[in-house]
């Protein structure tokens, strides 16, 4: 189920000649796909891990037909089933754990069951009801956009929005799902990975607001100084991220202890040092790739 990385992205793109606006989008991004994945707990009534998996089986359903044919609102007909082993493989989730909350989703008529495999077969909450979370995250993406051109990005895709709900929104389960093992790879689970994104969005959140970038932040190796980041809480992670909070602290424990995070009387940050590291540079350059594969899969640059 996973998807080849970019790597052919191009070293004059606008998000790497410009290194602040290659992470000041994948800080957008980030507290898009936080944001979005809470309102899908919401909306269909379950936790993050059902929420992830209920992702990659879709996208596994769909990802033999290219998004310019087929959207959330394929029939179920053309659905390809994906198996237990596959989403466990991708999520870096147990099969066992999967397994069992396929069966729980399959009970409450949100997954359906063909032979061995499952479909996410079309819902309405999803895709093509009134106030779907396939239109809801097709308009959030579009404000966003737009408020990025505000800050000076250039090569975003002029009007996502002429495309269909549908399309747009398969885009972004394909984006999301491709950032979730992409947190999996680098902190060995889809929770710590969860917690650690959740993080970096509530130490910068101030700055996606702000139309001047801090000075010396458009430095390649130079992230936003620990100083300008604004700590944040356990307990505000725990909520945004939905969570107990034993969850939470068990977890950051160990990020700690990786120097992935630093923890202070005034909350957690996820320090400019973790950030600089080669291993992490390469990683945000990779994730940059798949930022810009989305872009240009909602319209011309």
């Amino acid at each position: 189920m996973k998807v080849a990385a970019d790597t052919a992205l191009a070293d004059t793109d606008e998000l790497i000649v410009r290194p602040a606006f290659g992470r000041l989008a994948a800080s957008h991004i980030g507290e898009f796909l936080l944001n979005r994945g809470i309102r899908w707990q919401n909306a269909l009534d379950v936790d993050r891990v059902d929420t992830v998996i209920l992702q990659a089986v879709i996208s596994a359903n769909l990802a033999h037909l290219p998004p310019t044919t087929a959207g959330l609102d394929l029939p179920n007909g053309r659905r390809r089933p994906a198996s237990v082993l596959a989403v466990s493989a991708s999520m870096g989730l147990s099969y066992e754990t999967v397994r069992k909350r396929i069966r729980a989703l399959h009970q409450r008529e949100i997954i359906q069951e063909t032979g061995d495999r499952y479909i996410v077969p079309l819902n309405p909450t999803i895709c093509g009801g009134p106030g779907s979370l396939a239109e809801q995250d097709a308009a959030t993406l579009g404000a966003l956009l737009d408020r990025m051109r505000l800050q000076g990005f250039q090569s975003l895709p002029v009007n996502p929005c002429e495309a269909s709900s549908a399309r747009v929104a398969r885009l972004i389960v394909d984006f999301a799902v491709r950032s979730l093992e992409g947190f999996t790879e680098q902190h060995g689970s889809i929770t710590a990975g969860s917690i650690w994104a959740a993080i970096i969005a509530a130490n910068v959140r101030g700055l996606l607001s702000n139309e001047q970038l801090p000075e010396g932040y458009a430095e390649a190796r130079h992230p936003l100084p620990d100083a300008e980041r604004q700590p944040v809480s356990l307990r505000r992670v725990a909520a945004e991220v939905k969570l107990p909070f034993e969850t939470v602290r068990r977890h950051v424990a160990t990020l700690v202890e990786r120097g992935s995070v630093s923890i202070s009387e005034r909350g957690v940050i996820v320090p400019a040092a973790a950030l600089a590291t080669p291993q992490q540079m390469a990683r945000s350059r990779l994730n940059i790739g798949y930022l810009r594969r989305l872009f240009d899969s909602l319209g011309a640059r």
